[in-house]
């Protein structure tokens, strides 16, 4: 990269590196695996034979809260017939048709495969079993106008273990900044390809990796499962946030025309893990791409 930025110096305006797309899932720990929700299954008094009725019922529950905040918002939410469908462009619609610049825009359910939980009957010790297995599911998807990181979703699957993802955009993110500083750029697709002040364009960026993280993702969480007992009931279970892909781009704009730029995505890596209470991140950095 160095050696790329030294060869056409004389042709940069300046050099920008920061987050693209992120991907963020959430697991409730204590349950994400077979023995976890066992001893869970335990605590709670529920036999095997009978999973199927606590379990429906709080799949139910789950699903109405992930919906009622979007409802008291007093917007839409569309039911999906297909998983293929494209999520993000009927979401952006509906916030371009209903000029949303900040808060919830919709709310999306679709059925699709999932890693669940079911009861198996095994024929060789005649027990029943309960077993991690790829099945489906009802999903949601929350989409909004973040007011500190722009455009992001947020989904959660309604069937145990209730696993949540969060996307978001950096480069969203980093407009948002740049506007509440009152610093002018142009924008092409995802791309900046202009800037009034490179340098304090750069510091914007660099305050993205001092974000308290813990706090901005509970706050998305919360909005995806607020209720406090669910799935938790006698037990107390934590929701770790892991970084699932993080996109991270270098953006050299062109000293010849003000619209033209060069993307270089790289493959470095952040040593640092923030810490907060209950949420541990861990960072590394791979090449981002859509998440549907």
């Amino acid at each position: 990269m160095q050696a790329f930025t030294a060869k056409y110096s004389d042709k940069i305006q300046g050099v920008l590196s920061g987050f693209d797309r992120l991907i963020f899932r959430g697991y409730l720990r204590k349950i994400g695996y077979t023995a976890g929700l066992n001893s869970y299954l335990w605590a709670n008094h529920v036999l095997l034979k009978d999973f199927g009725s606590p379990a429906n019922e709080i799949s139910d529950r789950i699903k109405e809260a992930a919906l009622r905040w979007v409802q008291e918002c007093g917007r839409p939410i569309q039911y999906l017939p297909s998983s293929k469908d494209d999520k993000e462009q009927i979401a952006r619609s509906i916030a371009q048709q209903d000029h949303i610049t900040e808060g919830p825009v919709c709310a999306l359910t679709c059925v699709e495969p999932c890693m669940g939980f079911d009861i198996h009957r095994n024929r060789e010790t005649k027990r029943l079993e309960l077993v991690q297995r790829p099945r489906k599911c009802l999903y949601v998807y929350q989409y909004w106008e973040h007011p500190v990181l722009g455009w992001l979703h947020a989904r959660i699957q309604t069937w145990f273990p209730f696993s949540i993802q969060i996307g978001m955009n950096g480069r969203e993110w980093w407009a948002r900044q740049m506007e509440r500083v009152g610093m002018d750029y142009q924008k092409q697709d995802n791309c900046f390809p202009w800037v009034s002040n490179w340098d304090q364009a750069q510091q914007l960026m660099d305050s993205q990796l001092q974000a308290n993280w813990p706090k901005l993702l509970d706050q998305i969480a919360g909005a995806l499962n607020p209720i406090p007992d669910v799935p938790t009931l006698s037990h107390a279970i934590l929701l770790g946030h892991i970084p699932e892909r993080v996109g991270y781009r270098h953006r050299i704009p062109g000293g010849g025309s003000p619209t033209s730029a060069l993307s270089v995505t790289g493959a470095s890596r952040h040593d640092h893990i923030p810490q907060s209470g209950r949420v541990t991140f861990s960072w590394q950095t791979v090449p981002g791409r859509r998440s549907h």
